[in-house]
C-alpha cells in the first residue's frame, strides 16, 4: 500500500506539475488570507475588551493642545502658570467630571552639584526596569552620570483601578499628593514587582528628578503584586512591574518669591505636560455635552485657548467598527479562496479518477479496499497541503523579513491552519471515494482495453 501512495504521489507531482502548482499556489493564500483574518479578529476582539475594560459606560475625553514648540514654550512661561494652576484646580473641582492624569514618564535621577556622582551612586535597579527597555533604547536613556527609570505619576483614586493590588505596604494618602514646603521634599513611591528583591519598605532613594529639575527623595512605602496593569492616558495597557510610581502632587506653599518670580519647583510642577495635556475627563454619558461646554468655558476663563478636547470614546467606537469591517472583508475573502481551491481540488480529483479510472479498476481487482482507496485520497491532498504549507512559511519569511507585507502572527494560526487541513482532507478523500463508487467495476475493467 505504501508503495502504491508513492506512486500515485511521484505520479500527481510530476506528471501533473502544472496542476499540482496551481493548487499549492492556491491553498498556500487561502491559508495566507485565514491568517489574515484569524489574527485581524483576535487583534479586533482584544481592542473591544481593552476597550470595555478601560472605558466601561462612561465618556472618556482627552485634552489636547493646538500648536508646536512655540506654543509649548508660550504656554510653559511664568506668564502662563498661574493660568495652568487656575485651569487645573477648576478641572479637579469640577462637579460634571472627574479629572485624571495619570501619565507614564521617565523619572531621572541625577545630582547637578556633585561632579562625582556616578554609576555607583545609582538606585538599585534591574536593567529592564531601565526607561526605553522594551524599545531597545534604554543605552540611549542612560549615561555615566544620569540614570533613566520607568515611572507613573498617578492622581488620586489610583488604587481604585481594577488590576491593581498591593503585595505588601501601603496606598497614598490624600497628603501624600500635596508638597507643603519646598525645602527637604519627600515623595512616597510604590514599586513593580520586579523591585520587590533590591529594595524595602522605608528605603529611601535620593537623586530623584520626577519630571522636575529640582532634586527630592523618594520615601518607599509598599510594592505592586506581579503583574499589576492598567490603562493608561492613551488607553494602552501598561504592565506595571517594572515601573515606580509616584503621586502627580499638587503645591500646597507660597510659591510666589520677593522678587514677583515663581519657586523653580511649583514652575516645574504646573508645566503643561504634567497637569494638562493628555489627562482625561470621565463623565456619564448623559453629561458628556455638559461636560465639554465646561470644559471650554474653563478655557475661556484663563485664556487658554490652544487647549481641545478630543472624544476617546466616540473615537474608539469608530476605530472598532472599522476594525470589525475589516476583519469581515478579509474573512469573505478567506472563505471565497478556500471555497475556490476546494473546487478546483474536486474537478482535479474527479478528472484524475475518469483520466486513470482502468488503475483504480484495476486496484479493486487486486483486493484494494475501499478504506485503503479512502487513505489513498488522504494521501493526495495531505501532499498538497503540506507543499502549500511550506510555500506559506517561505512567502512569510521572506516577505515579513523584507517588510514587504505582514501576514500578522497569533498563538492559533497553527490550530486552525490544522483543523481547515484535517477536514478538507476528510472531505477531499470522501469526495474521491464517492466518485469511485458512483463508476461501474465493469465500465473501468473494460474502457481502454
Amino acid at each position: 500500500m505504501r508503495s502504491i501512495i508513492f506512486e500515485e504521489i511521484k505520479n500527481f507531482v510530476i506528471n501533473r506539475t502544472v496542476v499540482a502548482v496551481l493548487l499549492i499556489i492556491a491553498f498556500s493564500f487561502s491559508f495566507i488570507a485565514v491568517n489574515i483574518t484569524l489574527t485581524d479578529f483576535i487583534y479586533a476582539s482584544n481592542e473591544q475588551s481593552a476597550a470595555e475594560e478601560s472605558y466601561g459606560d462612561k465618556t472618556f475625553y482627552k485634552i489636547t493642545f493646538i500648536g508646536e514648540d512655540e506654543v509649548i514654550n508660550r504656554l510653559s512661561s511664568d506668564e502662563y502658570k498661574e493660568n495652568i494652576k487656575n485651569l487645573y484646580d477648576s478641572l479637579k473641582t469640577s462637579p460634571l467630571f472627574d479629572y485624571n492624569c495619570t501619565f507614564k514618564d521617565s523619572m531621572l535621577f541625577y545630582n547637578a552639584d556633585d561632579t562625582e556622582y556616578s554609576s555607583d551612586d545609582f538606585p538599585p535597579h534591574k536593567k529592564e526596569c531601565l526607561f526605553g527597555y522594551e524599545e531597545g533604547d534604554a543605552d540611549f536613556y542612560t549615561s555615566d552620570d544620569m540614570l533613566y527609570l520607568k515611572a507613573v505619576y498617578v492622581s488620586q483614586g489610583f488604587e481604585k483601578e481594577q488590576h491593581i493590588e498591593l503585595s505588601s505596604g501601603s496606598w497614598f494618602k490624600t497628603e501624600d499628593f500635596n508638597v507643603s514646603s519646598p525645602d527637604n521634599i519627600v515623595l512616597p513611591v510604590l514599586l513593580g514587582s520586579a523591585y520587590k528583591d533590591i529594595c524595602k519598605t522605608g528605603d529611601k532613594i535620593e537623586n530623584a528628578h520626577p519630571a522636575v529639575s529640582k532634586a527630592v527623595t523618594l520615601s518607599v512605602i509598599g510594592f505592586l503584586k506581579e503583574n499589576s496593569y492598567f490603562y493608561d492616558n492613551n488607553n494602552e495597557k501598561t504592565i506595571l512591574n517594572r515601573y515606580m510610581i509616584i503621586p502627580n502632587w499638587d503645591i500646597g506653599y507660597d510659591y510666589v518669591l520677593n522678587n514677583q518670580s515663581y519657586d523653580s519647583f511649583f514652575s516645574d510642577t504646573y508645566n503643561i505636560f504634567n497637569k494638562i495635556v493628555n489627562a482625561r475627563i470621565i463623565c456619564s454619558n448623559e453629561n458628556a455635552d455638559a461636560a465639554s461646554e465646561m470644559f471650554y468655558k474653563m478655557l475661556n476663563d484663563n485664556k487658554l485657548y490652544e487647549f481641545s478636547l478630543i472624544n476617546e470614546t466616540s473615537g474608539m467606537r469608530q476605530y472598532l467598527s472599522s476594525l470589525e469591517g475589516r476583519t469581515v472583508s478579509c474573512g469573505i475573502i478567506a472563505v471565497f479562496m478556500i471555497l475556490l481551491s476546494v473546487v478546483m481540488f474536486c474537478f482535479q480529483v474527479y478528472y484524475n479518477i475518469r483520466k486513470n479510472r482502468k488503475k483504480y479498476g484495476i486496484y479493486m481487482i487486486s483486493g484494494i479496499t475501499f478504506k485503503q482507496l479512502f487513505v489513498l485520497m488522504i494521501a493526495n491532498a495531505l501532499t498538497i497541503f503540506i507543499l502549500s504549507d511550506m510555500l506559506l512559511c517561505i512567502l512569510n519569511f521572506s516577505l515579513n523579513n523584507g517588510m514587504i507585507l505582514d501576514f500578522g502572527t497569533n498563538d492559533y494560526t497553527i490550530t486552525v491552519l490544522f483543523i481547515i487541513e484535517t477536514l478538507l482532507s476528510l472531505f477531499m478523500a470522501f469526495f474521491g471515494l464517492y466518485k469511485l463508487k458512483k463508476m461501474n467495476l465493469c465500465t473501468l475493467l473494460r474502457e481502454n482495453e
